[in-house]
This record gives structure tokens, sequence and C-alpha cells, in this order.
């Protein structure tokens, strides 16, 4: 089973966990804007620095912002596979 975080928390999000298959498990969702931070929920939503914090498998970028989302990535030296 993959295990992946899904950077973006709008409608763009909710169509690419649609059509995720059974293979793959959404461990958390990920967002720039603090206000819908919460990891209180059974999925948390968690600020980009806290990505390091998570065992995953891939992380999918579900944002119209995808190219500055990869840049930040990046940035944050996560890998680029």
């Amino acid at each position: 089973m993959y295990k992946v975080m899904i950077f973006g928390t709008g409608i763009s999000s909710k169509h690419v966990v649609s059509t995720l298959n059974k293979d793959c498990k959404v461990i958390a969702y990920v967002d720039n804007d603090s206000r819908k931070i919460c990891k209180d929920s059974k999925i948390p939503v968690v600020s980009p620095n806290e990505i390091i914090n998570f065992k995953y498998d891939y992380i999918i970028i579900a944002s119209q912002y995808n190219d500055e989302i990869f840049k930040q990535l990046i940035e944050l030296n996560l890998s680029k596979k």
C-alpha cells in the first residue's frame, strides 16, 4: 500500500482522492493556509514544514499552483521523486 500526502485541500484535492485506487492511503493533507491546519481530524491537515514528520511514498500536488508548490517542496529539500 502506498502512503500519500495530498498538497492542497480544495476542490482539486477531492477530485484527486476520488481517483486513487485501493492501493493508496491518504495519510495527510498539506496546505500553506494556516487557517486550514487541523490535526484533530481522521486525516490531518498540516503545514509544509511538517512533511518531514511523516513516512510517505508520494506527495501529490492537487492545486492550480503546481509550479510554485513544486519549487516549495524542492526548497524543503524533499526528493523530486
